[in-house]
């Protein structure tokens, strides 16, 4: 999480647009961070169910 937290420090000291260019910026890191988190879920549940483990949110 640090280095995602670094990236937003990142965006809010180096960009020189508007507010609006720093919070779109800031969702598209959000929205891709969530699809990245969702798709390692996905794959860990996968394999439990697949080897005979019970996912952890059962």
């Amino acid at each position: 999480m640090s280095r995602f937290c670094t990236n937003l420090e990142g965006i809010t000291k180096s960009e020189s647009g508007s507010v609006l260019s720093k919070a779109t910026k800031i969702l598209y890191l959000l929205s891709a961070k969530r699809e990245k988190e969702g798709n390692e879920k996905c794959k860990d549940d996968a394999y439990n169910i697949d080897h005979g483990f019970r996912p952890k949110s059962l």
